[in-house]
């Protein structure tokens, strides 16, 4: 992932960084090395305290910050970041909400608006059309969850001993609409083998149904400032 975003994202001088949902600092730490300096925002605050402990642990890092924080309502100044990064985050976001769209929404323009005029956000999250997921949740584990209205999909798992159905993952279609409520210039990538292993990045198709639209995950790229080129 740090190979990709440091082909693709313009770095000004000052590069500041938001790693949103940083957990225990894996990615924290790789991103530390690019960024002149970095914010790693996590609602629970064990794992913060676990992230500023691994980075402190890291000779020379003296540029990042640990902090706890919900994405949807980020704790930051507006136009602060030129990155922002949410890997494999979005889907947890709001999840024990009742309206777990809508949160996730409020996140999405929260980031947009602590992103500086030509900044990017980084988003990475499964693809609700790959066949397995339609089976079979890959967070949740309910059966069919992503292949019925979530509405009906909820109302369900309400129905069993477990936590309600809540973490919305989405389409190529679903996806896209959810981020051009706040962005204008997105790309889409798929991570090959996945995002948790991104070996390489391929350009996603933009349009009609593809089969491209049923792998397993989905990277994207937003922002102000991406080349006409990549715009979908």
């Amino acid at each position: 992932m740090l190979g990709f975003l440091k082909h693709e994202v313009r770095k000004s001088r000052n590069f500041r960084l938001l790693d949103l949902g940083a957990g225990e600092g894996g990615i924290t730490i790789a991103l530390s090395e690019w960024a002149d300096s970095l914010c790693a925002l996590d609602k629970d605050a064990e794992n913060a305290k676990a992230c500023g402990r691994a980075i402190s642990a890291v000779d020379g890092r003296l540029n990042v910050d640990c902090l706890r924080g919900l994405g949807e309502a980020l704790p930051f100044r507006d136009e602060s970041f030129d990155l922002v990064v949410l890997n494999g985050v979005l889907e947890w976001i709001g999840s024990i909400a009742n309206d777990p769209y809508k949160v996730q929404r409020i996140a999405i323009g929260e980031i947009a608006r602590v992103l500086r005029p030509a900044g990017y956000l980084y988003t990475a999250i499964e693809n609700r059309l790959f066949p397995g997921f339609l089976i079979l949740d890959p967070h949740t584990h309910y059966l069919l969850a992503n292949a019925m209205p979530r509405g009906l999909a909820r109302l369900l798992s309400k129905l069993t001993k477990r936590p309600p159905f809540g973490n919305f993952i989405y389409s190529y279609w679903g996806l896209r609409k959810m981020l051009t409520a706040s962005f204008s210039k997105i790309r889409f990538y798929l991570p090959l083998p996945h995002y948790h292993i991104p070996i390489r990045m391929i350009p996603a198709a933009q349009s009609e149904p593809q089969p491209s639209h049923y792998w397993t995950a989905w990277s994207c790229l937003q922002g102000c400032d991406l080349p006409w080129h990549m715009i979908g």
